[in-house]
């Protein structure tokens, strides 16, 4: 229970540290969703911002925000800034409450890719 409780004290001090310095929009509140990871299938093939995908590069895919668009992933007590440089997930596992994947490098930041889907908190940065 105490280690729950300072898991969560901890990101609220992060997150108020962040929107203190500006880098988290306010009028966007935080969205919790389940992310997964895209990898060397991939590589070299075309995203949708016209260059080539890298997975070692920290990038994410999703329909809800626009590219380019920079994106504060948290899970758990671990957290990444992506760049929305693709669209995805599939139709597919969006209807399944999928709403972003992220590149290898990007997810194992995270977690292990060996986990392959996780539950996150996205938010947007200025």
């Amino acid at each position: 229970m105490k280690k729950k409780l300072l898991l969560i004290l901890g990101f609220l001090v992060f997150t108020i540290v962040q929107i203190c310095k500006g880098e988290i929009e306010i009028k966007n509140p935080a969205i919790f969703t389940n992310t997964g990871w895209y990898g060397e299938a991939y590589r070299g093939k075309p995203m949708a911002n016209g260059k080539a995908f890298d997975p070692d590069k920290l990038t994410a895919a999703s329909y809800d925000y626009r590219l380019g668009t920079k994106l504060l992933i948290v899970y758990r007590t671990k957290e990444v800034v992506c760049v929305v440089s693709d669209r995805g997930p599939s139709k597919e596992l969006r209807d399944k409450g999928r709403r972003l994947d992220l590149s290898k490098a990007a997810f194992k930041k995270l977690a292990s890719t060996k986990v392959g889907v996780i539950r996150v908190q996205i938010f947007v940065l200025k």
